[in-house]
């Protein structure tokens, strides 16, 4: 196998051994597959939009999206990679109607471990609805 297709096998690997620890429950194991540093970029339109930096901030965002969605809910659907990139589609229960919200999160892999996180959702409208009740 080329250097090429060695990382592109790797960071794959890497994010579905994350998402396979969430779908365990295994905090520790999803931990384990993020650097540091990590940074997670969320969609600016929902309540809790922005970009988060570090494994603290990365801790405290799950901590807001169990408002939102049912992070025991989560589904990989299928991933995709080239090189230290990796879109993974999933699925995980909204709170707020009660069916299955789709997205796609693409992660950037660095030395083994998630080193970016930018998240895109298909229909997000609950949240977006929750986040415009809870600013009125």
């Amino acid at each position: 196998m080329n250097a090429a297709a060695t990382q592109t096998a790797e960071s794959k690997c890497i994010v579905e051994e994350m998402y396979a620890a969430g779908a365990r429950n295994d905090f520790e194991g999803v931990m384990k597959c993020m650097d540091k540093d990590v940074v997670v970029i969320e969609p600016p339109y929902l309540p809790y939009g922005g970009t988060y930096k570090g494994i603290g901030e990365f801790q405290r965002l799950l901590g807001i999206i169990t408002a939102y969605a049912d992070l025991s809910t989560v589904r990989l659907q299928y991933a995709v990679a080239e090189g230290d990139r990796v879109m993974a589609v999933l699925n995980i229960l909204d709170k707020g109607t009660g069916k299955d919200l789709h997205l796609a999160e693409q992660s950037t892999v660095r030395n083994g471990k998630v080193v970016e996180m930018k998240i895109f959702y298909f229909d997000a409208g609950s949240m977006i609805a929750a986040g415009l009740k809870s600013k009125s």
